[in-house]
């Protein structure tokens, strides 16, 4: 089976614009880019507590892609960015916000999960373990945040791009939305569903994550995996060639000692208790890291080359063929695709098929990716190497990219860091700052800092200290 089908009727992915789907041109970028010198008089960090507005202490951030969102300790949630679809969840008046807006019928909200992908939306895990979405991802809710019904206990929240997958009271996990890959898990290839179904026989799950293509992981006990859904390249990793895939679970073969998992939108990879990894899927430009000559496909996982000490797996889990893996030492190696400097080592090469080091990051406790780029974050701030189109590397330079790490312009005690849509966005004692594409005000700095986009960080307005 090739990508999912993005036309279902829970996803309407279809009438989402170009400009959506890619945060508009380079082109216009170049021509209205916030520059460094309009920041020079704001920094970020070096304040004490965080509080919004409210005075909820900000503990987390989200991203469907479009847009951002903001946890607050309080249990609320501010959203900015578009609003299609109801994905900022303040109802349907507001076509964009550049500023922060509280989700409407949300309270208590311990987590924050965006679809980034054909569902634009967010889903979060309340006190007590029940669920509410909003967006698309809330059965295109547009006047705020919906319960989903017959969740309880949930602690895990992972998202394909078209559905929603949830571990639950028991270990078991409860799936919602598309089902024509099987991603549901219980047993049929055909439906789509607004309500959780059970996925057949998976008992003792702490941990869901998906490949953004149909298919669905599960962290089971004694550190196994169970995948189902779309089979393509590989992706369920149970060693058999059905590239159709399974709408019931299957056992990744000979894998056990996991404790994380990640995806790279071709397969996966598992961290393990001893620090190395393991993956499997489509081995396009190197992704598997086993040193193996690409392409190929990996049925079963392989075990990535000289790998040790690994704490995070991170996928480039738009397009590439990739990982980047935050290390114990505070440092990060990649493998897979060079396209735009991914790897960040510094090298001209097309691809990598063992890992390699990030030149430019040590000290990071963070990891976070936005399509084409990598960004490290810790106490002594941020760096990013990949693509700058839209100044998402933000350094206050117009450069096309670097396949190194450099430092994000004035940052420093990022505690939070996530990316999405050309964008990237961190917590710091300071505030919250953003850089890169302001097309749909995914910066929230408001009137004051709009841009199309801007190549330094900007203070998101009303979640400063």
């Amino acid at each position: 089976m090739g990508r999912v089908d993005l036309a279902v009727a829970i996803a309407v992915a279809a009438l989402v614009p170009a400009a959506a789907a890619g945060g508009g041109t380079a082109a216009g970028a170049a021509g209205a880019m916030a520059t460094g010198a309009r920041a020079a008089g704001a920094r970020a960090g070096g304040a004490t507590a965080l509080e919004d507005s409210a005075g909820g202490k900000v503990v987390g951030l989200a991203s469907d892609g479009l847009g951002f969102c903001a946890l607050l300790a309080s249990g609320s949630v501010r959203c900015w960015g578009t609003n299609q679809y109801g994905a900022l969840g303040v109802g349907p008046a507001t076509s964009t916000s550049d500023v922060p807006v509280t989700v409407k019928g949300l309270s208590q909200a311990a987590s924050v999960v965006g679809s980034r992908g054909g569902v634009y939306g967010y889903c979060a895990t309340l006190a007590g373990g029940k669920v509410s979405c909003w967006g698309l991802a809330g059965s295109a809710s547009t006047d705020g945040a919906v319960a989903v019904p017959g969740l309880s206990g949930a602690t895990s929240l992972a998202s394909d791009g078209v559905g929603f997958c949830a571990v639950v009271s028991g270990g078991k996990v409860g799936c919602w939305g598309s089902g024509s890959s099987g991603a549901l898990g219980n047993g049929s290839f055909t439906t789509n569903t607004n309500t959780p179904v059970t996925v057949t026989g998976l008992t003792g799950a702490t941990l869901v994550a998906s490949d953004r293509d149909g298919s669905f992981c599960a962290l089971v006990a004694a550190g196994r995996v169970a995948c189902w859904g779309n089979g393509a390249g590989g992706a369920l990793g149970d060693g058999s060639s059905n590239e159709i895939g399974s709408a019931t679970p299957k056992r990744v073969q000979g894998l056990s000692g996991a404790t994380g998992l990640a995806s790279d939108y071709t397969g996966y990879c598992a961290r393990l208790r001893s620090g190395t990894a393991r993956c499997w899927g489509n081995d396009s430009e190197g992704g598997l890291g086993n040193g193996a000559t690409a392409p190929r496909i990996e049925d079963a996982p392989v075990a990535v080359k000289g790998l040790t000490g690994a704490e995070r797996l991170l996928g480039d889990g738009y397009a590439g063929n990739g990982y980047c893996a935050l290390l114990a030492s505070g440092g990060v190696s990649c493998w897979g695709s060079n396209a735009a400097g991914a790897l960040g080592n510094g090298g001209s090469e097309a691809l990598s098929d063992v890992p390699v080091g990030v030149h430019g990051v040590s000290g990071a406790s963070l990891l976070a990716e936005s399509p084409g780029d990598f960004c490290a974050g810790g106490r002594s701030g941020a760096e990013c190497w990949g693509t700058n189109d839209y100044g998402q590397l933000g350094t206050g330079s117009s450069a096309s990219g670097s396949g190194s790490a450099v430092p994000v312009e004035g940052l420093r005690d990022v505690t939070s860091l996530v990316g999405g849509g050309q964008a990237f966005c961190a917590v710091v004692s300071g505030g919250v700052w953003c850089w890169g594409d302001d097309v749909y005000g995914q910066l929230g700095g408001g009137a004051a800092h709009k841009a199309f986009a801007s190549d330094v960080p900007v203070q998101v307005s009303g979640l400063a200290s």
